[in-house]
């Protein structure tokens, strides 16, 4: 993932586009949200929170983590603003450490995996985040020109998935 790109882009990231995306998809998610169950969420590859913040009236906890500095900046700024204190941030880096292994309920993700250069490895590494019974949602591209990516140059990620064989990537992680 083409870190130096997001962290650039994490001032002017929060578009209208953008903004009215994360609203229609917060909106298909919160569809797929029970409170009984869904109390501890993940938002992976959050970005600048943009998704979080639509889905924050849904869930009473919210982490969320990205592997770029400049958009964690954006989010911290906006829970600073927002007085938000269910939302907070986990480092990416520490993803991986025991203390997090099935700790959430529920992993959103919306646009990120096509940038993941390991689809298999970080769903494997996601599914171990999990609670037992908790689930994962993921929102991503259908297949795209490469045209879509041309604002940054160094894209080294999918140019979206076929819906089946994004399947078949689930199963096998």
């Amino acid at each position: 993932m083409d870190m130096d790109y997001f962290n650039q882009e994490a001032t002017g990231w929060d578009t209208p586009l953008r903004s009215a995306r994360a609203t229609c998809i917060a909106e298909k998610i919160s569809a797929h949200i029970n409170p009984q169950t869904d109390k501890k969420a993940l938002d992976f590859g959050c970005g600048t929170g943009l998704l979080s913040f639509a889905l924050a009236d849904k869930l009473p906890q919210i982490s969320v983590t990205d592997p770029s500095s400049g958009m964690i900046q954006i989010v911290r700024q906006k829970i600073a603003g927002s007085g938000m204190n269910h939302i907070s941030i986990l480092p990416y880096a520490e993803l991986d450490e025991d203390c997090y292994f099935g700790r959430f309920n529920l992993i959103y993700s919306s646009m990120v995996f096509h940038h993941l250069a390991n689809v298999d490895a970080d769903l494997f590494r996601l599914r171990h985040l999990l609670i037992k019974g908790g689930h994962i949602l993921i929102v991503d591209l259908d297949p795209v020109s490469p045209a879509f990516h041309e604002s940054d140059p160094n894209f080294q990620g999918h140019n979206g998935f076929p819906r089946d064989e994004f399947r078949k990537i689930l199963k096998r992680g």
